[in-house]
């Protein structure tokens, strides 16, 4: 362990020990932590706004998805969600900024990226 002076006393300098770097890395496992309240509301939140796509409710989703957004800002899923009720509003480049955010934030993760790949291609579609 090394040692470095803190400060000078009548009796000499003061040695605190600094910390070992091969001791200090610890292997951390990749496991997310369970979801909080704010991100479990979050996604609450989602999944309703999700349901109000399905009834063609652009509106009331989009602000469902805003709320979920400032509880749990970094769930594509929010994105992703917001793309579609743009869609169906029929503003696309709204659309294709959250698709963008949202693929960022889903990237890697295999079960959206069929979706992904269809949202992208509906948006292409709708610009034409």
């Amino acid at each position: 362990m090394l040692c470095i002076p803190l400060a000078r006393c009548a009796t000499g300098p003061s040695l605190a020990p600094l910390p070992d770097p091969a001791l200090s890395k610890e292997e951390k496992p990749e496991v997310e932590p369970a979801p909080g309240p704010g991100r479990l509301a979050s996604l609450q939140l989602t999944e309703h706004a999700r349901l109000l796509i399905e009834e063609k409710k652009p509106d009331e989703a989009i602000r469902t998805l805003e709320r979920a957004v400032n509880l749990y800002p970094t769930n594509g899923g929010n994105y992703y969600y917001l793309a579609e009720a743009w869609l169906l509003k029929g503003n696309v480049r709204e659309a294709g900024e959250f698709h963008g955010i949202a693929a960022m934030y889903l990237r890697g993760r295999g079960e959206w990226k069929v979706r992904l790949t269809n949202q992208r291609e509906k948006i292409s579609k709708a610009s034409r």
